[in-house]
């Protein structure tokens, strides 16, 4: 997990609702579930997934994983190398979780965002400019 997140984007990357799993972890604290309408609603990231590589040629390929392994975010380097693509242009982002507050990011500079359907700790992401 990254050192920050939301827990919207940590219950989207664990595929649970937020709401159970903050009521979860507040049971776990010793405290009370809070009421259902608790979470307002947020934009979210809409990621198209795939079965297929992206139809668009791969330029590079960028394996986060060490880096997330390691304890640091890959945020600054994913964000530089997604800046170096071309109109047209498709990089390959490997990591071992859906990288959603990245894909957000991207998204709102105007890259196309498309995943494969993740694997076990391997989520293949295509970035095109």
């Amino acid at each position: 997990m990254a050192k920050v997140t939301s827990l919207r984007q940590a219950a989207k990357v664990g595929n649970v609702n937020v709401a159970d799993m903050v009521n979860t972890l507040r049971k776990e604290a010793g405290m009370p579930e809070l009421g259902g309408d608790f979470c307002p609603d947020g934009e979210e990231a809409s990621v198209p997934f795939s079965h297929e590589i992206s139809e668009t040629s791969v330029v590079f390929t960028l394996d986060v994983r060490p880096i997330i392994k390691a304890g640091d975010h890959p945020k600054d380097l994913v964000i530089s190398q997604a800046e170096k693509l071309l109109p047209g242009e498709c990089m390959e982002l490997i990591s071992p979780f859906p990288p959603v507050p990245l894909i957000n990011l991207l998204q709102s500079k105007g890259f196309k965002v498309t995943m494969l359907t993740p694997e076990k700790e391997l989520v293949r992401t295509f970035v095109k400019r």
